[in-house]
């Protein structure tokens, strides 16, 4: 994120450049044709000012294209987190429910309740503890399923990144040879 944040500024360091070269060259043409200055120079400046132009447009596309990147990226981050803490709490929730289970076993087993409706009862509170961790664990299945895909797409965004910064743009090869 860092990289890209940085190619962003230089990016824009770079348009702001351009555009700062771009006025001085309206500046030097506005002075020729003040001061009858050869038809050459004066093309040659048009020329110049038309490949500024085009570069400075290009480079501002990739900025934008760049900028919405970005903030997909940290979308998935943000909902790989989020669905995260959700499984974290879940199986927090299993754990607890777990020791229920096993205290309400070992009321069963301890002794002989005083009526059929006092084990009928922890049997229904078992089962239903039961039920609830069954529940859990099939949504944080599906939460794992979730980060598992969330990942993945982080994982494609970010070598698309690694792609973009190992080669220069076409955009930025005029400016980087004049």
């Amino acid at each position: 994120m860092n990289e890209l944040e940085e190619r962003l500024a230089t990016q824009a360091e770079l348009i702001e450049s351009l555009e700062a070269e771009l006025k001085i060259a309206k500046a030097g043409r506005r002075a020729a044709d003040g001061e009858q200055a050869e038809g050459d120079e004066s093309a040659e400046l048009r020329g110049l000012l038309e490949k500024k132009d085009a570069v400075i447009a290009e480079l501002e596309k990739d900025l934008e294209d760049q900028s919405r990147k970005i903030s997909k990226l940290r979308g998935s981050e943000n909902e790989t987190t989020r669905l995260k803490s959700l499984a974290e709490n879940d199986k927090v929730e299993i754990e607890k429910l777990k020791g229920e289970i096993t205290q309400l076993r070992e009321q069963l087993a301890a002794g002989s309740p005083q009526s059929g409706a006092d084990a009928g009862g922890l049997t229904g509170k078992l089962g239903q503890h039961e039920q609830a961790i069954d529940e859990l664990k099939n949504t944080i299945d599906e939460k794992d399923a979730r980060i598992a895909e969330l990942a993945e797409t982080a994982r494609e965004w970010k070598r698309k990144y690694e792609f973009l910064a190992a080669e220069e743009p076409e955009a930025y090869k005029p400016a980087a040879h004049e």
